[in-house]
């Protein structure tokens, strides 16, 4: 479950690993995470987790080679406890410095404008499916995003000009 309904109760998923159980500061800090998930009715990323995502980026796919399958593979394993689609892709897009296009519901809706996709492709660029994501990522998403970063335009103005439905300035 993503998130409980009452604050009243720790959502286990932000207790502090058992080998920290008795981490006074972590059980605080759960019990902040767990009230902010009850509260937005969204997922925060459990503390306890951070160090082990801050690996799984370390090693990413080659940009040029990917295969959607693989990809999705690869994209599960970033999507853990708080952790979408678009967080993990988003995660990958900074850790790499820009190598990965970031992705999220406006940066879908202005491909769209651009005409870079359709909309199958936007719904399935908006899909909870990895494999429905990865699949228009892949195809369409990643060979744009590596021809406009090819020109040596920064990531963020790339993301924002897309963002925006805006070609090239």
């Amino acid at each position: 479950m993503p998130y409980r309904r009452t604050i009243w109760k720790l959502n286990e998923e932000y207790a502090p690993p058992p080998e920290k159980a008795d981490d006074v500061d972590l059980q605080r800090v759960g019990l902040i995470q767990s009230i902010e998930a009850a509260k937005k009715r969204t997922p925060p990323i459990p503390i306890a987790r951070l160090p082990e995502l801050a690996e799984k980026p370390k090693a990413p796919p080659n940009v040029g080679e990917l295969d959607p399958k693989a990809f999705a593979a690869y994209l599960s394993d970033l999507c853990v406890y708080g952790v979408g689609i678009k967080t993990a892709v988003c995660l990958l897009a900074v850790t790499s410095g820009g190598q990965f296009p970031p992705m999220d519901e406006k940066l879908a809706a202005g491909l769209l404008k651009l005409g870079f996709i359709d909309g199958e492709d936007g719904n399935a660029l908006n899909s909870p499916n990895i494999e429905t994501f990865t699949s228009v990522y892949v195809r369409k998403v990643v060979p744009r995003w590596r021809k406009a970063r090819s020109k040596g335009e920064p990531p963020e103005d790339i993301d924002r000009r897309w963002a925006r439905g805006r070609h090239e300035t």
